[in-house]
């Protein structure tokens, strides 16, 4: 009678799926290893805030380019989202206030060089006056932008003659993209202009949209369309996962992807 039950129980979908979620789980963990968040690492939870309430185009614009800024510069597990119309909060796991305000506190430094890597810079982000919206059609992009007349200038003359030729753009000494945007012909004669754009195409229309945001959100990381400022910072425990970590029996464990959640009872 027990096998016949027994038999049954595993006869069971749900039961089989299971079985299945916990395998890949299993098998997951033991190659990629477990994702250590704020609740098994530790971290910081930053509160920002806008110098005025925003509409959600302008708030998209400012987690972006948050977001943006703290992946150059490496930091793993970040979590940007606005709360309301004046607020984002940051989430970051292994890394403290003071840092998370170091990264966040300066505008960016933005550099374009023509040509090859070592050349003289061209354009900075102090030059940059304003970013327009980025234009799509079809699977070409434009960023158009605009500089101001000494930075417009200083462009026009060490793009001269050099049509073509790949626009290498670096964020805080970072190049932002592995395959640049070339110099278009008609910026290449010599002539000053205040009204640029970054154009480029790409295979797919979604990759020509990831491309010209990327972009875009790089323009804006040096000229935040509104001031912020730091009004709370504080470190996030990692208590409960040196909980986990030190093997207490009063923790269920719930684990699917390397990525777990535990409840302490």
């Amino acid at each position: 009678m027990k096998k016949r039950h027994l038999k049954e129980f595993f006869k069971d979908k749900r039961v089989i799926l299971l079985i299945i979620l916990i395998l890949a789980s299993a098998i997951s963990i033991s190659t990629l290893g477990i994702q250590q968040g704020l609740d098994l690492k530790g971290g910081s939870l930053i509160q920002l805030q806008l110098e005025k309430p925003v509409d959600k185009e302008t708030m998209d614009v400012v987690t972006t380019v948050l977001d943006k800024r703290l992946n150059l510069y490496g930091v793993q597990d970040v979590k940007v989202r606005s709360s309301g119309d004046q607020l984002v909060i940051i989430e970051m796991a292994g890394v403290s206030p003071e840092e998370v305000e170091k990264l966040i506190g300066s505008p960016g430094k933005f550099e374009a060089r023509i040509g090859n890597e070592s050349a003289p810079v061209a354009l900075t982000g102090a030059d940059i006056t304003s970013v327009d919206m980025y234009e799509i059609t079809d699977t070409q992009w434009m960023v158009p932008f605009k500089v101001s007349t000494s930075g417009a200038q200083k462009f026009a003359d060490l793009a001269e003659g050099k049509g073509g030729e790949k626009v290498y753009m670096y964020l805080d000494g970072k190049l932002i993209d592995e395959n640049p945007p070339e110099l278009a012909p008609e910026l290449a004669n010599g002539k000053a202009a205040t009204e640029l754009s970054v154009t480029g195409g790409a295979s797919t229309p979604e990759e020509a949209q990831t491309q010209a945001q990327n972009v875009y959100t790089v323009l804006k990381t040096g000229s935040l369309p509104v001031q912020i400022k730091v009004v709370g910072a504080s470190t996030v425990s990692a208590e409960l996962g040196e909980q986990f970590l030190n093997g207490g029996n009063n923790c269920w464990i719930i684990s699917y992807a390397g990525y777990i959640k535990y409840y302490i009872h």
